[in-house]
């Protein structure tokens, strides 16, 4: 006979209560950026880390096979691919990206459509255009994610893009607006800060991120851009303490998708892609984030859940 063990972890002083989840179909999803050249002094100039395989190009497939074989070790079952329209450099990366997954098809993947005409408004961009293109050559893919049995599209809400939180609707999509919590109109939260439901809207709460709809919740180890500085050395427990809501709002069965800010995107410096070089990081470990995030995971999925043998 065998008799289930519970047990609560502590990580980092944060306590979990009874970390013994049933295996639910919880989706981890991180943001991958795939717009790095290769040559970063000359195209990066902004991103001051350095990741443990080089100034890396993202068209390169060995790259690309083990950032897959680093996803399946962490269980991450989803990437949000950052796409910055037809024919640019990230459309060609992720069309490499796509033929690489078809290989090894460790997760399934999405299109986030980004705010790329940026001197223009709406007006700027042809949405019959992006959805046709969006969805023959990546949402008809087998391991192309489905929300709801649609491809999911993602959308990031800025003003020149979705205009109010407004887009064209297409029947074929499940259609995402992703952003920052000062925009009212986001349906899935992006970035630190957060703003509290429980102060006045002026008051940032960076622990205490939202559950979105699809019950989506994101997790964020640092932030620094745009005049933000949040937890720069990663002392702070910034990201222990959105895992642990996050996991927490899990046992009561309030999650079913946890998003990663972010893989790789250095220039805001959101990573969690192990370094060799972290510019204000108190660790020395250069894994010390994809650590952090493999344990969570794995508690969120409910890996600590002990069976004891026992006398019958």
């Amino acid at each position: 006979m065998f008799s289930i063990v519970r047990v609560a972890t502590s990580i980092e002083g944060l306590v979990i209560e009874d970390t013994t989840l049933e295996d639910k179909d919880i989706k981890v999803g991180a943001y991958y950026y795939a717009w790095y050249t290769g040559n970063w002094t000359r195209d990066h100039s902004n991103c001051v880390d350095t990741p443990v395989l080089g100034h890396y190009n993202s068209s390169e497939p060995s790259l690309i096979q083990k950032h897959l074989d680093w996803f399946e070790e962490l269980r991450i079952d989803f990437l949000i691919l950052s796409w910055w329209g037809i024919d640019s450099l990230s459309d060609k990366n992720i069309k490499i990206m796509f033929s690489e997954v078809e290989k090894n098809p460790v997760v399934e993947l999405v299109v986030m459509l980004e705010p790329y005409n940026e001197t223009y408004g709406q007006e700027g961009y042809n949405f019959t255009q992006i959805y046709n293109y969006i969805y023959d050559n990546f949402a008809t893919k087998p391991f192309y994610m489905k929300l709801n049995d649609k491809p999911l599209l993602c959308i990031f809400n800025a003003e020149n893009l979705t205009k109010n939180g407004e887009v064209p609707p297409d029947e074929r999509f499940e259609i995402r607006l992703v952003g920052s919590k000062f925009n009212k109109y986001n349906n899935w939260e992006y970035e630190v800060p957060c703003i509290s439901d429980t102060e006045p809207p002026h008051v940032v709460d960076y622990a205490n991120q939202h559950l979105c709809v699809d019950g989506e919740i994101m997790v964020c180890p640092r932030y620094d851009a745009h005049g933000w500085e949040r937890d720069l050395n990663l002392t702070e427990g910034l990201y222990d303490k959105q895992w642990a809501r996050a996991i927490n709002l899990a046992r009561e069965g309030k999650v079913n998708i946890v998003t990663i800010i972010s893989w790789n995107e250095y220039p805001e410096r959101t990573f969690i892609e192990p370094t060799t070089i972290d510019s204000t990081s108190a660790y020395s470990d250069q894994y010390f984030l994809f650590n952090k995030t493999k344990e969570y995971i794995n508690i969120l999925k409910g890996i600590f859940t002990f069976f004891c043998k026992r006398n019958a």
